[in-house]
């Protein structure tokens, strides 16, 4: 019996020798070994008690090793009280006396109130409460309330710090963290758990490649910062990714915020905010488009999410870039589809930019769904390649239709669509066959409404209500005008027709017209046979709606000229020449220009007025020289009124340069001085010379003749009346007819 007692007395000693090197005492070691210890550890100043080991044996190796199994640490804190925290159990264990240290490379369990831990491998600091493993790390931390689930952490190296009133938990290789919020992968991960009453994680750093998927997002980073409030702040060239819709959100920092369902990225100097957001429109074809600036604000409701972007926002897109001071955008995801863009606003110095030019504006919209793009208060839209400058309150590109529409205020009187067209060749060239202008003209039209629309090879234009045009060469007014234009291989576009309607008014150099109806023909290509060429290049025409409102044109002063050989014709004043009929147009070469005119024609003129039904007017096309008539060709019912002569034919030919007139086909001239006519198959006066020529058909046995009649008196009732002869010259065929009283 005594024998006995001495061996576990000696046993005892050993053990008590071995762990009171953890306190301050210092006992001699024995060698030897014990079963089923249990062995308490007391705070020295407090006596509070820190900790409490079992064992299924300890065995003594060394001064510094002894070895234990099936070892059982159980901790505890408190100056007043010992509190139990946590429980340290292994298979085996090596325990350092003289260092305080515990190693094993068996497998290590932890409970504690607030989470659980296991691994393998693993070395326990016993005076700096410090624990770290090596190997198969899993940390389970409890949740806050039993309605969520544990937080789950996993490495391949970990370490617990239980010092002061949290756990500290670091984690390396491989680590990753699950729970109910989300799914974390990363190189390094700092994290820490309350010993109070709060369970769950209180805070989360991650660092290095760092994955994470919260909700329907997933983000990279190479830092993470979770705090207790659920918000997270990303740095190291993070990216978030919204998995329905594939939406994508970069920055140099990135906060997000669960109780507000907020995301927020902001810029640095290097690197901006930047939002990628995809659309799929009715045909199932997707869009991408990217949006960068100063800071981004991404919010959730339901299915939307809005994004707000603030400071040098940059829009890029397949179709088109733009750029303004602040965006927001809507972005809805729907079950079993792919996410649609409902709406892009912008404010605030617009520039707009895709192949119809760069638009700039305060305002604008863009409707994906609809492919629609609205820009709104002051929209300027240039056209660099084609020199054109659209000016206008609103404006709206139908993309699906290939069409726009540009408005002005309803409100402001003043409010006008402007369009300039900079560096164009002057209407005159055109007409003269020139593609260049000898110096830069720029032409503006104004109009209340413009629609345009576009294809491949074409171009239109629609201005409506109250048009202006204005160059350095012609003037008009309309209420409604068309412009066809077609587009070359590189874009550029070239007007080929432009139709005019309602209230027309026409004023060119040398010209000016009106009309319900104004067509003009440009000819910009003179190149080779194309130079010689006749070119319709205006026509004037009556709206079959308004008949009465007859095409009107007024030429330049023509000179005088006279149905008579004896009339002085420098006395006369000059007139503007006024031409009105049912239809007129003008064909040009590069020699002269040709008013054409048709239908129920009226012309005045410097001593002259005429109908007829057919007409032509010739002005030669001559260089620094003022464009002047030199022909006119009147045909069918043609009647000419001077003063108190009258002729008709179906055929005038009038040269007002070279002073001839020249009346064929039945012509018949009435002097109602001396109620005198003269017939024949030609009737030519040439005022130059003052002589009138009657020439008879050369084919027809009738002669030219003269009728004769009574003249009133110019000396009173009883002086008789005196008579008007006709001489006639029968030299050939010609009659030349001299008058004089007697």
């Amino acid at each position: 019996m005594v024998k006995k007692f001495f061996k576990i007395t000696l046993a005892l000693v050993v053990v008590i020798a071995s762990f009171s090197a953890f306190g301050a005492r210092q006992t001699t070691m024995l060698p030897g070994s014990v079963k089923n210890f249990e062995l308490p550890h007391f705070d020295d100043k407090s006596g509070v008690k820190e900790w409490e080991l079992f064992g299924d044996t300890a065995k003594y190796i060394n001064e510094s090793r002894i070895d234990i199994t099936k070892i059982k640490l159980d901790l505890y804190e408190g100056k007043v009280e010992a509190k139990h925290r946590a429980t340290i159990t292994s298979p085996t264990a090596q325990v350092n006396p003289n260092t305080k240290i515990s190693q094993s490379d068996s497998d290590l369990f932890v409970s504690a109130k607030e989470f659980d831990m296991s691994g393998k491998k693993w070395t326990w600091y016993g005076d700096k409460r410090f624990v770290e493993v090596f190997s198969n790390v899993k940390i389970s931390v409890k949740p806050r309330t039993q309605k969520d689930s544990p937080t789950i952490f996993e490495s391949q190296y970990a370490s617990l710090d239980y010092r002061n009133h949290s756990n500290v938990f670091e984690l390396k290789t491989n680590v990753s963290v699950k729970n109910d919020e989300m799914q974390l992968k990363c190189d390094f991960l700092h994290a820490k758990s309350s010993k109070e009453n709060a369970r769950g994680v209180s805070d989360i750093i991650a660092k290095g490649n760092v994955e994470m998927i919260r909700g329907k997002h997933s983000t990279l980073s190479q830092l993470a910062e979770i705090d207790p409030e659920g918000i997270v702040v990303l740095t190291g060239s993070p990216k978030i990714t919204d998995l329905p819709s594939k939406s994508e959100l970069l920055g140099n920092r990135i906060v997000l915020n669960k109780e507000k369902k907020t995301v927020e990225s902001f810029s640095s100097k290097k690197l901006r905010a930047i939002a990628i957001i995809f659309h799929t429109d009715e045909n199932k074809k997707e869009q991408k488009i990217t949006i960068i600036s100063d800071k981004i604000s991404m919010s959730q409701k339901d299915k939307q999410n809005v994004f707000n972007f603030n400071g040098n926002v940059n829009i890029i897109a397949d179709d088109f870039t733009a750029k303004c001071e602040n965006l927001q955008a809507l972005s809805i995801s729907k079950e079993n589809e792919k996410p649609t863009l409902e709406y892009i606003r912008g404010n605030g110095n617009i520039r707009f930019e895709n192949s119809d030019g760069i638009a700039t504006s305060k305002a604008m919209e863009i409707i994906p769904e609809k492919q629609e793009i609205w820009l709104s208060e002051n929209v300027q839209l240039r056209n660099p390649k084609r020199g054109t400058t659209l000016s206008a309150e609103a404006m709206v590109f139908f993309k699906s239709q290939n069409k726009g529409l540009a408005l002005t205020s309803p409100n402001k009187k003043d409010s006008f669509v402007v369009v300039k067209m900079a560096e164009t060749p002057a209407l005159d060239s055109i007409a003269n066959g020139q593609t260049k202008s000898k110096g830069k003209t720029t032409t503006i039209i104004k109009s209340r409404k413009l629609h345009f629309s576009k294809t491949e090879k074409t171009m239109d234009f629609v201005f409506i209500k109250d048009v202006i045009i204005n160059s350095d060469d012609i003037q008009a007014k309309c209420q409604k005008m068309s412009i066809f234009a077609e587009t070359d291989e590189k874009g550029s576009s070239t007007p080929k027709k432009i139709i005019a309607q309602e209230n027309v008014s026409l004023q060119q150099k040398g010209y000016s017209a009106s009309a319900e109806i104004a067509t003009i023909y440009p000819r910009l290509d003179t190149k080779g046979d194309n130079k010689q060429k006749i070119h319709k290049y205006i026509e004037l025409a009556t709206d079959p709606q308004n008949p009465l409102l007859r095409p009107t044109i007024t030429l330049s002063e023509m000179r005088a000229f006279a149905i008579s050989e004896t009339e002085n014709l420098s006395n006369i004043k000059k007139k503007t020449t006024v031409i009105k009929s049912d239809k007129q147009w003008l064909t040009s070469t590069a020699k002269e220009d040709k008013y054409y005119f048709q239908g129920n024609i009226n012309i005045t003129g410097t001593n002259m007025d005429a109908t007829c039904e057919n007409m032509e007017v010739v002005i030669p096309n001559k260089p620094k020289a003022k464009k002047e008539i030199s022909q006119i060709i009147m045909t069918k019912n043609v009647k000419l009124t001077q003063q108190l002569k009258e002729a008709t034919c179906d055929r005038a030919d009038i040269f007002p340069i070279d002073n001839i007139v020249e009346l064929t086909e039945s012509p018949i001239v009435i002097d109602r001085e001396d109620n005198s006519r003269v017939y024949g198959h030609k009737i030519t006066y040439n005022n130059g010379t003052r002589k009138v020529q009657v020439e008879s058909d050369p084919n027809a046995q009738q002669r030219p003749t003269t009728s004769q009649f009574d003249l009133p008196s110019l000396e009173g009732d009883d002086v008789a009346p005196k008579r008007a002869t006709i001489k006639i010259d029968t030299t050939s065929n010609k009659r030349k007819r001299n008058f004089r009283r007697r």
